[in-house]
């Protein structure tokens, strides 16, 4: 698959299967393309430049301190830039359990 806008990127080597439970192997699939268009630089990790970068180009006015936030409550670990695993997790919780 070639990335969005042509860019390359680091190399990202086998994916590893992830399940989640309430999606299907599609929804994850889904979920990880559009996690793909954020990591711009094929790194593996969004981190806020990305994320903010991502955010307009969704629509969404995306100014620092609520891109910072929004990295902060992805990033269990505290690593910094968020992993598709800490972006699935997140995603998944607002699929399964939308709030009213």
């Amino acid at each position: 698959m070639q990335r969005a806008g042509g860019l390359g990127g680091a190399p990202q080597g086998p994916r590893r299967r992830v399940e989640r439970p309430g999606l299907t192997a599609d929804e994850i699939e889904e979920v990880r393309e559009a996690f793909s268009l954020f990591d711009t630089d094929g790194s593996g990790t969004v981190d806020p430049k990305e994320l903010k970068a991502a955010m307009q180009t969704l629509g969404f006015e995306s100014k620092n301190p609520s891109v910072f936030q929004m990295i902060a409550e992805l990033d269990r670990d505290g690593g910094g830039p968020v992993d598709f695993e800490e972006f699935l997790d997140a995603i998944t919780a607002k699929l399964v359990n939308p709030k009213p």
